[in-house]
């Protein structure tokens, strides 16, 4: 009679492989996370370079002519990220269809409330503006906000920039440490405040006041009843 063959028990994995198994499958939990993150993540925001050519009729922090029947007057801090807005999105189409036709003459000035930096950076663009680069250092700061106090207008960074936009260097540091902005800079501030503006950008045009970040057929809209105003 044949005996009966004994069965053997499946062996059981032991410790080590039961570990590789987990870890592969957390591995494979991470990468699809991952995968997901980076697939989902919006693309950065590429800007145009910025062109060191003055504007029309550029003299210092002002452009345009100065016998223009408008005037616009931008109070601006350069950490703000919608003034940066309106420098890339709407200041464009004002020089073009405004400015350049001799209807606007628009000026900046500063309004620092977002500390050091920002006042740091408005004395630098002065000094850009005694070589007649404050345009092209204007849109510089603006390409490169990194967020209230992050460095990104250290000293360093600010001679960086305008050797980028191929001013002297020597006369520019030479500026910047002087300090001979300082008290222009804070008097814009406190020209601002005096006048009970609370954040930037704020904008006067004529007799109107707009704050915050107009979209352009408003502004068209205010420019427009200024001419009228002027006869134009």
């Amino acid at each position: 009679m044949a005996r009966k063959r004994q069965q053997v028990p499946p062996r059981r994995a032991g410790r080590t492989g039961l570990l590789v198994r987990i870890l592969g499958v957390g591995v494979v939990a991470v990468l699809a996370v991952a995968a997901v993150v980076l697939l989902g993540r919006p693309s950065e925001k590429t800007f145009p370079p910025v062109t060191p050519q003055p504007p029309p009729f550029a003299s210092g922090t002002s452009k345009g002519l100065p016998t223009a029947p408008v005037t616009v007057v931008e109070y601006s801090d350069f950490q703000c990220p919608y003034c940066a807005r309106f420098a890339r999105e709407v200041e464009p189409d004002l020089d073009a269809d405004y400015i350049a036709t001799s209807q606007v003459r628009f000026i900046y000035k500063h309004y620092v409330i977002l500390g050091p930096e920002s006042q740091w950076a408005a004395e630098a663009s002065e000094c850009a503006a005694e070589q007649n680069a404050f345009w092209g250092y204007k849109d510089t700061l603006f390409a490169n906000q990194a967020g209230e106090g992050q460095g990104a207008f250290k000293r360093e960074k600010l001679e960086a920039f305008a050797r980028d936009l191929g001013l002297d260097m020597g006369n520019f540091k030479k500026c910047l440490d002087s300090g001979k902005y300082t008290g222009k800079v804070e008097q814009d501030s406190l020209e601002a405040r005096s006048r009970g503006y609370r954040g930037t950008p704020t904008f006067v045009i004529g007799d109107q006041v707009i704050p915050g970040l107009p979209p352009y057929y408003q502004l068209q809209q205010v420019i427009a009843s200024q001419l009228q105003k002027t006869g134009q």
